[in-house]
């Protein structure tokens, strides 16, 4: 499936871009398997569920929302070409596997910012076995 929409009638789900978010905005619930850009996310999303961007292995680049607090369980699984880029310093749990498990299902990479400020955060993603030479600070 290359394209997603949501019924405007929906009280549930708001689809964007062949992205699907809550009705509220906060979460960005999944993606089109075949998503191979992402011009943004929106703003007010707090919360990546788990397996959002599965398999998208042909994602290139992402920039994650500022004010992100949670990235999910298996978020990124299987993104091998991505490059993720986190902007924001709020980003407070990030659940197992979020960037993959292993060399064959991990991120490119993840982009983290300098600054004390961030060392948390890079702290978290390493907690996760996401391979520190992968992190690249800008």
């Amino acid at each position: 499936m290359a394209t997603f929409t949501v019924s405007a009638e929906s009280t549930t789900y708001y689809a964007e871009g062949n992205i699907i978010y809550s009705n509220d905005k906060k979460k960005l619930v999944c993606t089109a398997p075949a998503l191979k850009r992402v011009h943004n996310i929106l703003a007010s999303v707090t919360e990546i569920e788990k397996g959002a961007f599965h398999t998208c292995s042909s994602l290139e680049a992402l920039e994650l929302p500022p004010d992100l607090e949670t990235i999910g369980e298996d978020a990124f699984l299987s993104c091998t070409s991505s490059v993720i880029t986190i902007v924001g310093n709020k980003l407070t749990t990030i659940k197992m596997g979020a960037f993959g498990y292993n060399e064959y299902n991990w991120c490119q990479k993840v982009r983290i910012p300098k600054g004390a400020e961030f060392n948390d955060i890079v702290t978290k993603v390493k907690a996760v076995n996401y391979p520190e030479g992968r992190i690249e600070r800008y």
